[in-house]
This record gives C-alpha cells, structure tokens and sequence, in this order.
C-alpha cells in the first residue's frame, strides 16, 4: 500500500461533507469536515471556504509528520490521520504507548506530540523482521485503541450527561453508528 497526502486527505475526508450541527457534539458546528471548536477562524466570517478546509488538513497531516510516517507505515499513517484530524492528541498518545514499551529504559513521555522520540520508537516497532505485517499490525492496534477511546468517551462526556436521557441515548447510538461505520471502513482499509 503507498499512501500520499491526497489519498489519505480523500479517505479522512469522504465522509465529512456537508454541514453537521449535531447537540451534544464536542466539535461543535462542522463544515466539510471543519469543525467550529478545533477552527474557529474558519468560521470567524460564516463562511468556510475550500482553502481553509484544505488548510485544516494540511494541518494535521503536518502536525502528524504524515509524508514521513506514511514512508513507513502507510497503514498505521491512515489510521492515525483520520483518529488526528478527527480527535487531536488522543491519536498521537495511542500510538505513543503502543509503541514505547518496545524500547527498554525509556524516558519518553507520552504527551501527544509526535516528534523525533516518537518517530524512532515506530521505527523501532518497524525493525522487526517482516514490515509489513507489523504495519497492519500496529494499525490495528491503533483502531482497537481509538475504539476504546470512543467507548470511553460515549460513557462520560459532560455534554452528553446533561442531556435528558432519552436524548443522551439517542445521541450516542447515532454517534456509535457513525463511529462503527468510520473504523469498519479504516480496518478494511489498512487489512
């Protein structure tokens, strides 16, 4: 599998047009993927245009060093962009403690910041005989660790809890549904 920049852009972003303005979403109002709380620039003007939603993307593919963990890992770097570009640090954090016990003694931190330390411990990860499979493999693990993420995430946002019962499950049971959809979609992706 290689994977570039508008590729992984197109799959993230397949599923994010239009316009959602959903109670209850932490995002808040998104437009083509942008959301309201993570850009507000992009909305300072009600509008958001085709340059910013690039922009946005860029961002994030940059913030995850995505051309050069896509070199190698293409799997693990889909995985990641989509989970990044939808939630932030959590993705970077997953990954960090996948594959920081595979370097003993480390005084790496995890802190979602996926720098140099980072970068060495995939690498690390990558060593191992047969890259391939461990790409599929680490990508797996960082979809079983977003879908714990969401689990947990469904159970105890503040939002959530202030809505009436009734529509707290409602929400979540349309968010479950697109969340399951999304990592269906990734795993069969990266197999």
């Amino acid at each position: 599998m290689e994977l570039t920049y508008a590729h992984a852009k197109a799959v993230v972003h397949g599923a994010e047009v239009g316009r959602a303005d959903v109670a209850g979403d932490p995002g808040g109002l998104t437009v083509d993927g942008v959301a309201s709380h993570a850009n507000p620039a992009a909305f300072a003007d009600g509008v958001v245009t085709p340059d910013e939603v690039e922009a946005s993307y860029r961002e994030r593919w940059d913030a995850i060093r995505g051309d050069e963990l896509a070199a190698l890992c293409p799997r693990t770097t889909l995985a990641l962009f989509d989970w990044y570009y939808h939630s932030g640090g959590p993705a970077v954090r997953a990954l960090q403690r996948i594959v920081y016990p595979m370097i003993e003694q480390t005084t790496a931190t995890v802190d979602g910041n996926l720098g140099p330390g980072t970068m060495g411990r995939v690498r690390a990860w990558l060593q191992r005989p047969s890259v391939l499979e461990h790409d599929r493999e680490l990508a797996g693990r960082l979809l079983h660790a977003r879908a714990e993420f969401l689990e947990g995430w469904l159970k105890g946002d503040p939002v959530l809890r202030q809505l009436p019962p009734g529509d707290r499950d409602a929400l979540r049971i349309k968010f479950l549904g697109g969340f399951v959809r999304r990592l269906v979609g990734l795993a069969f992706r990266v197999a």
